[in-house]
C-alpha cells in the first residue's frame, strides 16, 4: 500500500456521525464500546451541530472515555458531505469504518473478525456482511440489506452490476484513499446538492475503494440499520432513489476520468426507460435536480456509444431523444 502521509499508532478509526440523534446516541456508542478486540482504536465522532440533547449525550461519553474518544462539533449547522470531509480529513489509520449514530452494531466480535480478514488478505480493502433493517414503526417486519450470491467482489463486478451492496454500518475499509488526502472531486461536490448527496453516500466510497482492491462479504448478520420514516417508500422518493443512480454512475465515470465509460455509460443506457417513463411526470425539487444534472451530461453517452449497442437499445435511444428534443441539441 503506497502512502505519502505517516500512519497514525491506532490501527482503527471508527467515525460516528451524529445530528439530533438524541434518542440513538447511546445505543450506538455502546455497541462500539462493547466491541472486543485485541488492536488499538478510537472513536471520531462528528457532530453536524445538533440542536437536541445529542452533545450532551457525546460529552458525557468523552468525558467517560477520554482515551478512546475523540468529539468534533460543527460550529455552525453544516450539510452531511461538510461533516463527512471533517472525518476523511483526520483518516490516518490503516483502516476506518463508519456508523451514523442511529445504527448499531449486533455482534461484539464483528471488528476483530473484520480487521483479522483484512490484515491476512493484503489484496482486499473492503470487508463487510450482512444487516438488517430496524422499522421504528414496524419492529416486526423484518428484512435484510445484502441481496448477493457471492462472498468476494472486484471492481469488474461493480462495473457489470454485481449486486454487493454492503451497508455502511457493516464495512471496514483499508484506508488507500484518505490517508493521501480527500480527493479534489469531494470538495467540488460541494457545490451542487445532487453532488454532495451522491459524495457523502456510501457508494462512490464503495467504488473509489474498490478501484484499488477486492471486496469481502461475511455472511453473518452483526449490525442494524435503523428506518425511522413508514417502511414503505413513496413514488417520490423511488423516482429520486432511481434517478440519483443514474447519475451516480455519470459521476463515478467523472470520477475516474472517463477510463470505465462504456461500463457506466452501458448501465445508463440499459436504464434509460426511467428517464422516459419520468416525462412529463410532477417531480420533488430534488428528483427534477437530478434528472437536469443528468440531461446536461446525455449527449456524450447518445454520441459516444450508438454505435456500440444493440437495436433494442437504440430504439430506446431514438424514443428518448422523440420526447426530450432538448437533449439533443444542448452540447
Amino acid at each position: 500500500m503506497e502512502q505519502n502521509q505517516t500512519l497514525d499508532s491506532c490501527l482503527l478509526s471508527v467515525v460516528v456521525f451524529t445530528y439530533n440523534l438524541e434518542k440513538y446516541a447511546k445505543r450506538c456508542l455502546d455497541s462500539i464500546l462493547n466491541q472486543q478486540v485485541n488492536f488499538p482504536l478510537k472513536v471520531m465522532i462528528f457532530d453536524g451541530f445538533s440542536t437536541d440533547d445529542t452533545i450532551s449525550i457525546l460529552e458525557e461519553y468523552k468525558k467517560k472515555y477520554p482515551d478512546l474518544i475523540e468529539l468534533h462539533l460543527a460550529k455552525q449547522y453544516e450539510t452531511f458531505l461538510e461533516t463527512n470531509l471533517r472525518a476523511y480529513e483526520r483518516l490516518k489509520t490503516k483502516y476506518f469504518t463508519l456508523l451514523d449514530g442511529d445504527d448499531y452494531w449486533t455482534d461484539d466480535t464483528k471488528l476483530q473478525k473484520q480487521i483479522d480478514f483484512l490484515e491476512a488478505n493484503p489484496d482486499f480493502t473492503i470487508c463487510g456482511h450482512q444487516t438488517r433493517f430496524e422499522y421504528e414503526n414496524n419492529p416486526e417486519k423484518i428484512d435484510y440489506v445484502f441481496n448477493g450470491t457471492k462472498d468476494t467482489f472486484d471492481f469488474n463486478d461493480l462495473l457489470n452490476n454485481v449486486p454487493s451492496f454492503m451497508h455502511t454500518s457493516s464495512t471496514v475499509f483499508r484506508n488507500v484513499i484518505f490517508i493521501n488526502g480527500v480527493p479534489k472531486k469531494f470538495y467540488e461536490a460541494l457545490s451542487s446538492e445532487v453532488l454532495s448527496k451522491i459524495y457523502s453516500g456510501d457508494s462512490i466510497r464503495n467504488y473509489i475503494h474498490c478501484e484499488k482492491g477486492k471486496m469481502k462479504y461475511f455472511n453473518e448478520c452483526m449490525s442494524v440499520y435503523c428506518i425511522h420514516e413508514k417502511a414503505t417508500w413513496s413514488s417520490i422518493i423511488r423516482e429520486e432513489n432511481d434517478l440519483s443512480y443514474l447519475f451516480l454512475m455519470l459521476e463515478v465515470n467523472n470520477y475516474f476520468f472517463g477510463k470505465y465509460r462504456s461500463f457506466f455509460y452501458r448501465t445508463i443506457l440499459q436504464n434509460i426507460d426511467i428517464i422516459i417513463n419520468l416525462y412529463g411526470k410532477p417531480l420533488s425539487k430534488l428528483a427534477e435536480n437530478y434528472l437536469g444534472e443528468i440531461k446536461q451530461k446525455l449527449p456524450l453517452i447518445f454520441f459516444v456509444n450508438l454505435t456500440i449497442h444493440p437495436l433494442s437499445t437504440f430504439k430506446k435511444i431514438l424514443k428518448s431523444l422523440k420526447l426530450l428534443p432538448h437533449i439533443y441539441f444542448n452540447g
